[in-house]
């Protein structure tokens, strides 16, 4: 009784005195994306090393942010022995000193974190970084206009040939097109052609469209006006018109490429179709800010003009150009404008809280004497309630007891049965196997040997996995309310399980392909997610056929759920059994009973997927293969 009243009076001192921790009611709160949640619930770890790397990432051109989680990276990497953090740290230490025009210092890191990626065998890593790398040294070439500074061609053609030995086709294009273009820069046009023509003929070998291409052909265009080929630079140009027009983000490229289309038009002599093309873009681009490119338009509009002897229209032109090339530096000054004035509402708005919060702090003093009489109503209905709950805990003692007993003599059923079905198979073929591996031995016939040899490792194998399940199992049933949780990357997590069984995938020569976002996280007891999507995998693994591919794809349905589904192209289930299974998933049949034809598995499945709140379902089709799907909240 002294340890109930005890905590009574704890309560009621922390419930009365509740204006001493809530002083403020204000607390300022903001939106975090998903990964900053998690990151906030993550024990130190690898998993919490790599979180901090991703986020990272995301916050590129910010490095206040970057900075604040290299020190913990670092800190963990050392402690936990995990030289892959080390390596991005060394990057992402570079992206900081890349931002802040430290191009020397910038240039150390990242050739220190390229040897660390190097020595990790890392290729995506090392394309990143040399794609890096090249951009560096043309961002170093450009401020200090150093034209004999030819190393980031070097890191670029590093950059493409360990794309082309990944198949990473997107990084070979990009490489390609910056190599073309710092040719083009150097007006070494004849190697600018040959690079764009790498580039374009790597993207259309596997049908690839995309803004990097367009910009491919809209480049190889200009440099073939530069050559004064100009039914080739219109084909080109063409071409990049169309991919651009594919595109919403493509409005600039598009607005400047057919400035280069009117300029080849007017030197072919087609002056009204040039003069069409200007006038159309301009019409369509009104709102457009890119006044440099505007004042070449009004600049080209005027010599056409002047090539039909229309003197007065071409003045009207020049005039304009020269309002376009004004508008260009007035911009920067209307873009300064507009900061002061953001900067000004801000301002503003913070005044105008500190005004509200001023009259909320009054209308709290007010409520403060309201408060202190209900609180007092609560004290006596609180000690009504704690005299209820004393009667009924004694009486809920009693009912637990007798429920808890037979939970054990269900276990206990449960149990034997178990080991008379599935633990007996196995050990019945470990004792069939060696005394015929005995027989065969005596007889040295070796070639049986290696197949019996086999047949008891797979034995084995079912062996070590029915005793584990079993093991998670009896654990579960014993300790009902475990509820240990923790907020984990979800594709790394099914990387780790996929990893477990690499030895019987290969055996069996199978792929495994894993479709899941990086940034979908999940909260769930581990050891039970892990015991049911390991069962559905080794099922998978066990009923496919050889050379075929296993796919596991994970995709968020809505915001409050995500959808797991394991597919495999075996043999199928037969329909009686296949009921028999659906029936267990949808909890239709006794989940105190053990299925004998099931196995204990699919039933860990139906248990732990139950206590997880999963919805499990099954499709299968004879000599098709089985799909299991997991239906999962959203934590």
């Amino acid at each position: 009784m002294k340890k109930y009243f005890k905590a009574l009076i704890s309560f009621l001192f922390l419930f009365l005195s509740k204006e001493v921790f809530c002083q403020n009611p204000f607390v300022y709160s903001s939106q975090t994306d998903s990964l900053e949640k998690v990151l906030k619930k993550m024990p130190p770890s690898i998993d919490r090393i790599k979180t901090l790397v991703l986020l990272s990432r995301n916050y590129f051109n910010k490095p206040s942010k970057i900075t604040e989680s290299l020190t913990e990276i670092k800190a963990l990497s050392l402690k936990l022995k995990y030289p892959q953090g080390l390596a991005d740290h060394a990057y992402l230490s570079g992206i900081v000193t890349y931002v802040q025009k430290d191009y020397p210092k910038t240039l150390v890191l990242w050739n220190n974190s390229y040897q660390q990626f190097e020595a990790l065998k890392d290729t995506l890593a090392m394309i990143r970084l040399s794609l890096k790398l090249g951009e560096l040294h043309s961002t170093w070439m450009l401020n200090y206009d150093d034209k004999n500074n030819t190393k980031h061609v070097f890191y670029l053609n590093r950059a493409y040939l360990l794309a082309k030995s990944k198949k990473d086709v997107f990084s070979m294009i990009t490489a390609l097109s910056r190599i073309a273009h710092i040719y083009q820069d150097q007006n070494k046009l004849d190697s600018s052609v040959y690079y764009y023509k790498e580039s374009i003929k790597t993207a259309t070998s596997i049908n690839e469209i995309n803004p990097v291409v367009g910009d491919s052909y809209g480049n190889l265009g200009v440099v073939y006006l530069n050559q004064n080929k100009l039914p080739q630079s219109l084909i080109n140009l063409v071409k990049a018109d169309s991919i651009y027009s594919l595109y919403e983000n493509t409005a600039e490229s598009l607005f400047t490429n057919r400035y280069s289309q009117a300029k080849v038009l007017s030197l072919q002599g087609k002056l009204e179709e040039a003069n069409a093309t200007l006038l159309k873009s301009l019409n369509s681009n009104k709102a457009n800010r890119h006044f440099f490119t505007k004042e070449n338009y009004y600049t080209l509009l005027a010599e056409i003009a002047e090539k039909k002897n229309d003197f007065k229209q071409s003045i009207i032109y020049l005039k304009q150009a020269s309002i376009a090339k004004d508008s260009a530096f007035n911009d920067q000054d209307i873009a300064k404008f507009q900061e002061w004035e953001t900067r000004y509402g801000a301002e503003k708005k913070e005044a105008e809280n500190q005004i509200l919060n001023q009259e909320k702090l009054l209308i709290e003093e007010k409520n403060k004497r309201y408060v202190f009489l209900i609180r007092l109503g609560l004290i006596a209905l609180l000690v009504t309630s704690i005299l209820s709950y004393f009667l009924w805990r004694s009486n809920l003692k009693r009912g637990r007891g007798r429920q808890k007993l037979q939970n054990l003599l269900n276990f206990r059923k449960k149990l034997m049965l178990i080991i008379a079905h599935d633990i007996r198979s196995p050990l019945v073929a470990f004792k069939g196997g060696t005394q015929l591996l005995n027989e065969l031995i005596s007889r040295r016939d070796f070639d049986k040997i290696e197949r019996v040899s086999n047949a008891l490792e797979e034995s084995n194998i079912n062996l070590e996995r029915l005793l584990e399940n079993l093991m998670k199992w009896a654990l579960q049933e014993n300790e009902p309310n475990l509820k240990e949780t923790k907020a984990f990357s979800f594709k790394i997590f099914l990387e780790e399980v996929i990893e477990m069984y690499q030895p019987c995938i290969k055996k069996k020569n199978l792929k495994t392909e894993l479709y899941c976002l990086d940034l979908i996280t999940v909260d769930f007891n581990k050891n039970m997610l892990a015991a049911v999507i390991r069962n559905l995998l080794f099922n998978a693994i066990k009923f496919s056929k050889a050379d075929t591919t296993i796919l596991i794809s994970v995709k968020s349905i809505d915001a409050k759920s995500l959808e797991l589904s394991i597919q495999d192209t075996g043999q199928g289930i037969e329909s009686g059994l296949l009921n028999s299974i659906k029936n267990l998933l949808s909890k239709s049949c006794n989940q105190e009973e053990y299925i004998v034809n099931i196995g204990l598995g699919l039933q860990i499945v139906s248990e732990f997927s139950r206590k997880l709140k999963f919805k499990v379902s099954v499709e299968s089709q004879q000599n098709i293969g089985t799909t299991f799907t997991i239906l999962m909240p959203k934590n």
